[in-house]
């Protein structure tokens, strides 16, 4: 009898699960046919915009970077005005975007004015010469370590190395023709050489490593707030483009410009080309040479970089694979200095990618504003190495109208559209 009624308990109990499963299955394969519609019209949405996004980035980029960098040179007309375009992606008061501080106006100059000069070459018959522009935080202590050693064991050849690019020009010889002297330099994307500069700023000042007094006499804004944390990061960018020389992070002191130098944008060697020549010009000299090639990164330097002399460039067969390793002191990224600048980069990607409105971002709007303001100041860089691929993240501060109608206003350019 026990039996029996265990039987038909179990039967009774089985068909109420099996009934409450199908129940359950019919409403998940429901609410998976709703979420698949949401996720997929969500996606196609996003697909559709970044298309949209994808054909105006293609249809106003070569005239915006005709007018920033028309044949690579750098228009010293928009320098004030991509700062100005910076400062409105910090939201700032219409009071403050223009700025009127002479030390900031000169400061802002300077950053896309500075060229630290570099390595020349001069071959044993005077016949062919090479330059190689320095562009600091661009694999430049490998490659001037690298080259220095494998020129200096040439058979014969002249080897400079200069700090200027003035000095560096000057010795060209003039029995070297136009066709035989070879300018380059290595870039890499203008927002990661920013970051990568302000963890060597940041290195820099950290006594215990450097082993340095600090001059304590004015202490920027954003060195009071604690090491490695996305607060300092923060402070230093949207300082340095308020107001770079008012904010004391530009000090016109040498051991100041050193530091700040950095995180200067790559275009400097190009704008000082262009000024000597001129110069020249207006002299009636001419023969200034223009810049012959870049690498647009760093992939596989020790490889890459020896082999593209070779084929820009007349070289002695000793120039070859890099083998001397160069290591830097804020590699190690002790105080995460780096890893924090790299985490806000990648985080106002993910804002842009997901749509989050404003009031959704929260904590993370400061994030969002300053990397589009980093956009706004390197315009200019990805106008002039024009190999290097424009970030999606960038492309949308590029495509706003008022970006290219306040570049109008500054070039008198009436292409700007």
């Amino acid at each position: 009898m026990l039996t029996m009624i265990s039987a038909v308990l179990f039967f009774a109990t089985t068909n109420v699960w099996n009934t409450n499963l199908i129940e359950f299955s019919s409403e998940w394969r429901h609410f998976q046919g709703i979420h698949h519609n949401e996720t997929s019209n969500s996606t196609s949405q996003q697909h559709n915009a970044s298309l949209q996004q994808l054909d105006e980035f293609t249809q106003h980029w070569p005239t915006l970077k005709q007018t920033l960098c028309p044949n690579q040179s750098p228009n010293a007309k928009t320098f004030q005005t991509l700062f100005e375009l910076a400062r409105m992606e910090l939201n700032l008061p219409p009071g403050q975007i223009v700025t009127k501080h002479s030390g900031d106006i000169y400061a802002i100059n300077k950053f896309y004015q500075f060229s630290p000069g570099g390595l020349s070459y001069l071959s044993n018959n005077k016949k062919s010469y090479m330059a190689y522009l320095r562009i600091f935080k661009a694999g430049n202590d490998q490659i001037r370590g690298n080259l220095l050693a494998q020129l200096n064991s040439a058979a014969g050849g002249t080897v400079w190395d200069k700090n200027t690019l003035h000095e560096l020009i000057t010795t060209i010889p003039s029995s070297v023709s136009t066709n035989e002297t070879c300018i380059i330099t290595v870039v890499r994307d203008p927002i990661t050489h920013f970051l990568s500069a302000y963890n060597e700023i940041e290195w820099r000042h950290e006594d215990r490593i450097r082993g340095q007094t600090l001059d304590s006499t004015y202490i920027p804004k954003y060195r009071l707030l604690q090491n490695g944390t996305q607060e300092r990061y923060i402070k230093f960018v949207q300082d340095f483009i308020q107001g770079p020389s008012s904010n004391g992070i530009y000090r016109n002191k040498p051991r100041g410009i050193e530091e700040i130098t950095h995180v200067f944008s790559m275009v400097g060697p190009l704008y000082e080309m262009d000024r000597l020549r001129k110069k020249e010009q207006g002299q009636g000299t001419g023969g200034m040479p223009r810049l012959t090639a870049y690498m647009p990164n760093m992939t596989n330097l020790d490889d890459a970089f020896p082999q593209f002399l070779h084929s820009n460039c007349r070289l002695p067969k000793e120039v070859t694979t890099f083998t001397k390793k160069i290591t830097h002191g804020s590699q190690g990224d002790e105080f995460n200095f780096y890893k924090i600048a790299k985490k806000v980069w990648k985080e106002a990607q993910y804002i842009q990618t997901t749509g989050l409105d404003k009031d959704e971002r929260s904590n993370s709007t400061s994030s969002f504003d300053i990397s589009r303001a980093l956009c706004a100041i390197h315009a200019m860089d990805y106008a002039c190495y024009d190999d290097i691929l424009v970030p999606k993240f960038c492309q949308r501060v590029y495509i706003q109208d008022h970006f290219r109608e306040r570049l109008y206003d500054a070039t008198d350019n009436s292409a700007i559209s």
